[in-house]
């Protein structure tokens, strides 16, 4: 019986610990200035539930490091929690996120009888998180925010020259911690 649970708690582990591997392996290289989500946590996403203000406290530090993501604080929940956007997209189109927004604004204006500028980068919203037992999926956000962020691939790349993207890693931080 002590072997068998032996076992299953080494196959447990080297799971957890290549679980996430495909995903970043994928979009390799990254850019080393940026922490991981496991070196600022001390522990792998989906190892342990991440309470919102570390979530916050990485998409801020992600910020701080790298040129291509913004954090916006939008808001405050009942309790107090911040709610937070990280917008990420190519350190040009960051530089004219106001020019974007208002072109955006424009082009589903139905009194503008003017032609929507076709080289608009898209807008894009992932948004995490709604329900309180729905623990991986903020978890997702934070690879998702250390991806677009950091990672060189040119797939990435492409995306980040073409969109801005908007992650809400937790719309409900309440419900989630």
């Amino acid at each position: 019986m002590k072997k068998l649970v032996l076992l299953l708690s080494l196959l447990i582990v080297a799971v957890s610990a290549t679980a996430q591997d495909y995903f970043l392996k994928r979009y390799a290289p990254y850019q080393a200035n940026i922490s991981t989500p496991e070196a600022f946590l001390g522990y792998g996403i989906g190892e342990q539930h991440t309470r919102h203000d570390l979530i916050v406290a990485y998409l801020s530090s992600v910020a701080q490091q790298s040129e291509r993501a913004k954090l916006i604080e939008y808001g405050r929940t009942h309790e107090g929690r911040k709610l937070v956007m990280l917008v990420v997209s190519s350190p040009d189109n960051l530089a004219r996120l106001d020019e974007i927004q208002s072109e955006h604004l424009k082009s589903i204006d139905p009194s503008n009888s003017s032609q929507t500028d076709t080289q608009l980068p898209l807008i894009i919203n992932l948004a995490y998180n709604v329900h309180g037992n729905e623990p991986s999926s903020s978890e997702a956000a934070l690879l998702t925010a250390y991806t677009l962020a950091a990672s060189d691939h040119a797939e990435v790349q492409d995306y980040l020259k073409n969109a801005v993207i908007f992650i809400d890693p937790t719309i409900n931080p309440d419900g989630r911690d």
